[in-house]
């Protein structure tokens, strides 16, 4: 089996992609079509899949309810877009019952509450053996305003929104049933899109490319580097953890490189900022009571690759770039 996105783009390479209305098609968080003069409509699917991406041995269907939807919200906030209405498909197997998917429901209902999401449809079906969740999620931008991966250029400098590694220590936590601080548990049952954030980027034109988080800070900048067709380089001591992360890595007999750069599912955005704007970007997190993203490394020019560096300026090397389905 190929890779994952060799795979997808072997398969999506000869689809009909585009009509009038098509701004963006494959190969972004979201897709972008016409809405009027002034706005555009996002559009994000997202699956979960029993056994592959989560397990209801320590997962509550509450829990499984809130992250369906923040997953794929996650994907409009990488737009600096707002989201509107979702749909929501289950193949529901025999042993998942109405209760459950009472509880399922109600963790939705509070995710789609606490971000203004309307939930207008889905389809339900019966699974012979895993339960399965598919949503989608319909979103807004202004037209001047959306944010892609591609638009990366050197100079820029990189930036994210939060700590990473911590979803990871949940669920090695999790699996290997050792007990973990309660951060590092939500971090992984209930992960928080960037709603908020992405609404200060979408106001600031030196804010050029955008991802979220969801397969590792080195695969994830790996597709931004490929799209915009530029380098990075990335000092590893400044991607920020939680103030335990170390010692928990240790704990759980995790690398804490591979669990900090590629162990994904953080949800936490990535973007590149034009050089010279740190106080512009400052003021408007601050007037909005948000934290302010910190700054990891710098675009390059486009024959540099990605590189790794330690507090000596040294490369470092990794294992794997992040999470890949068919590894």
């Amino acid at each position: 089996m190929l890779s994952e996105f060799k795979l997808i783009t072997k398969l999506t390479s000869q689809l009909q992609q585009q009509n009038g209305s098509i701004l963006l098609g494959i190969g972004d968080d979201c897709a972008v079509f016409e809405k009027d003069a002034q706005q555009v409509n996002l559009i994000s699917t997202d699956a979960l899949i029993e056994h592959v991406h989560f397990d209801l041995s320590y997962t509550s269907f509450a829990d499984l309810g809130r992250k369906a939807l923040a997953v794929n919200l996650s994907d409009v906030a990488a737009m600096a877009g707002e989201p509107v209405c979702a749909v929501i498909s289950l193949a529901i197997p025999k042993h998942v019952n109405e209760s459950a998917l009472q509880d399922f429901y109600k963790g939705l209902n509070a995710c789609a509450k606490e971000y203004e999401v309307a939930i207008v449809g889905g389809d339900t079906c019966k699974s012979l053996r895993d339960f399965m969740i598919t949503v989608t999620v319909v979103g807004v931008a202004e037209k001047s305003k959306y944010k892609t991966r591609s638009a990366a250029k050197a100079g820029d400098q990189i930036y994210m929104s939060g700590v990473l590694g911590s979803s990871a220590i949940g669920l090695a936590g999790f699996q290997q049933d050792k007990a973990v601080r309660d951060v590092f548990k939500t971090a992984h049952l209930t992960p928080k899109p960037q709603l908020k954030l992405a609404q200060v980027l979408a106001e600031l034109p030196e804010v050029h490319a955008c991802i979220d988080l969801s397969d590792g800070l080195l695969q994830d900048l790996g597709h931004v580097l490929k799209q915009s067709n530029v380098g990075a380089k990335v000092f590893e001591g400044k991607v920020p953890v939680h103030e335990s992360f170390t010692s928990t890595c240790e704990s759980l007999g995790l690398d804490a490189l591979q669990t900090k750069l590629a162990g994904g599912e953080d949800y936490q955005l990535l973007f590149t900022v034009k050089a010279g704007a740190k106080e512009m970007l400052s003021e408007l997190v601050l007037a909005k009571g948000i934290a302010m993203p910190v700054c990891i490394g710098e675009i390059v020019s486009d024959d540099a690759g990605l590189t790794l560096l330690d507090s000596q300026e040294q490369e470092v090397k990794i294992k794997t770039q992040g999470f890949d389905h068919f590894k």
